[in-house]
């Protein structure tokens, strides 16, 4: 009877400690305003400024109120997958780490291209 219920207590413990984490909170992420690219023809279409980057695991994007910027998250693997986004020159893209930038700033700069931002909404999906 004790060993039945060391077992059990045994599987009660094993059972607690595991907890699923939130897909949200994996992998590198980074967040952006990117310029919208593309003529709009099926052949170079509407897309988000490196949303064709190799290795991207998946991206999120929001169009700004004035369709010309999106706000995007870029999600890979590694942080390297992530450098031709983060070493970008272009004075139109602003890039914001996930794991250094504070919520506050990223939430006003989004707002401030798109009014109704609600970052509980903003997610990523896998191209």
């Amino acid at each position: 009877m004790k060993i039945l219920l060391a077992l059990f207590c045994a599987a009660i413990a094993l059972m607690a400690q595991f907890r699923p984490v939130d897909p949200r909170l994996t992998h590198e992420r980074i967040l952006a305003i990117v310029p919208m690219i593309g003529t709009g023809q099926p052949e170079d279409p509407r897309r988000p400024m490196f949303s064709d980057t190799p290795n991207l695991i998946g991206y999120h994007a929001e169009l700004s109120d004035n369709e010309q910027f999106a706000l995007v998250e870029f999600v890979a693997r590694t942080r390297a997958e992530l450098a031709s986004i983060n070493s970008s020159r272009d004075a139109r893209v602003q890039i914001f780490r996930k794991t250094d930038a504070r919520r506050a700033d990223v939430l006003r700069e989004f707002q401030k291209l798109k009014a109704k931002f609600n970052p509980d909404n903003f997610g990523f999906s896998v191209r």
